[in-house]
This record gives structure tokens, sequence and C-alpha cells, in this order.
């Protein structure tokens, strides 16, 4: 995975040593508070509580409901995250967003339904 995919305080191995991700390019060695630069593109390896390599994998097979489900909740998702932009959108922006991203849904799920 890159460095910039690590969430803030999560412990990965890069380049033989174990660091807690302190911010958007740094990072601390394990035992150290001195923070060292990363580069976001960098490969690192995750790492679960015990040290040990954290696996990610999708599955091989997704059912279209579950994807449709995972969409409608990205749509979801991005609707509250709206009133976080800054400068503020005005209602008939929000408006014409939610209906373009709604318009998207709609023809993946129609895509999806011509795939099954």
């Amino acid at each position: 995975m890159k460095f910039s995919q690590v969430r803030p305080g999560a412990r990965f191995e890069f380049g033989g040593t174990v660091y807690t991700k302190t911010g958007p390019l740094q990072a601390s060695a394990e035992g150290s508070a001195v923070n060292k630069l990363i580069p976001r593109s960098a490969e690192v390896v995750l790492l679960d509580a015990s040290g040990a390599p954290v696996v990610m994998k999708l599955p091989d097979t997704l059912t279209s409901d579950s994807v449709e489900k995972g969409v409608a909740t990205l749509l979801e998702s991005y609707a509250r995250s709206l009133g976080r932009i800054e400068p503020k959108l005005s209602d008939e922006q929000k408006n014409r967003l939610m209906d373009a991203l709604h318009e998207a849904h709609q023809h993946f799920v129609h895509t999806l339904t011509l795939e099954s």
C-alpha cells in the first residue's frame, strides 16, 4: 500500500523499520520521537497491533446488490460531506451536484444490470 493511504496513528514497515504515521508526509520510528519525511508514493506494509502484516484483499467476486449498496452508501457520504465544503455551496449548487451524483449512480446500477 502507498504511504498516502495509511491513516494517521497506524503502524507500518518501511525500509526494514517500523514507523507510526504522524502526519501526511511524516512518521516516527518505533521508540523514537524524531519524525522522518516519507514520500506519499512510498510502498509500505501496514501492521496490526501485534506487528504482523495486515493482508488487504478484495473478494474474487462481488454481488451486484453489494456493489449497489456500497455505491448508495458512498452517495450518502458525499451528501453529508457537502456541508463541509469551503466556500459554502449554494442550495442550487448542492442540488445540481446531488442530481449529477444520483444520475451517475443510476447509470452505474444500469451497467451492473446489463452485465449480470
